[in-house]
């Protein structure tokens, strides 16, 4: 059985101790922040992992939301954790993973897929989001985070993003274009490519 690791301080993984892409990694290229200034991107990243961090520890049933230190570390997304708070109340679901980590063992690329959920009669691929704005390339994260899972198990998935607000809501967007996955594939090509000439 092959072994993946994760190194949290430098975002890579590892499957038999040879580096291999992550799904972020994959897909970044395609997204265009020209214009915005480093620390507006840095803020919105450090607010989505602490969002993410947030949501995973409440699914644990170990989030700290009594304490005077917990309640003023979750203040600045506390919105965003009630938007959460507010699809399960809605939905109900049933968390089969939480922040799971998972290789594709013929493509060879590895990632963290968010949420493994059952509700509605449904299984669900869910990423969490607290973006202002949903792109098209979520369903290209979500497809290949949904073709690694299908290797550890064969139950057909739907695929989604739960985008969350600062308001305190939330919005589930459903991801359905069969090309998703394809098209992850031609940017793991060009990865590749990339890498073997050091470009």
């Amino acid at each position: 059985m092959s072994v993946l690791d994760f190194q949290e301080s430098t975002h890579t993984y590892t499957l038999d101790g040879v580096r291999v892409p992550s799904v972020t990694q994959v897909i970044r290229p395609m997204y265009s922040f020209y214009g915005v200034p480093e620390a507006v991107l840095q803020a919105k990243a450090e607010l989505g992992t602490n969002v993410h961090r947030a949501c995973e520890l409440l699914d644990n049933d170990d989030l700290d939301e009594d304490s005077e230190e917990g309640i003023a570390a979750l203040e600045p997304i506390a919105k965003y954790l009630a938007g959460y708070k507010k699809f399960k109340a809605d939905k109900k679901p049933v968390v089969i993973a939480n922040e799971q980590k998972l290789h594709h063992p013929l493509h060879k690329y590895a990632g963290t897929i968010d949420r493994r959920l059952a509700f509605g009669g449904s299984i669900w691929d869910v990423d969490l989001k607290s973006t202002v704005a949903m792109s098209p390339l979520v369903g290209v994260q979500t497809a290949a985070y949904s073709a690694m899972f299908l290797t550890v198990d064969k139950t057909p998935a739907r695929r989604g993003a739960l985008q969350l607000f600062p308001d305190g809501d939330y919005k589930l967007h459903e991801f359905t274009d069969p090309s998703d996955f394809s098209v992850f594939l031609s940017l793991l090509t060009i990865q590749r490519f990339k890498e073997r000439h050091s470009l």
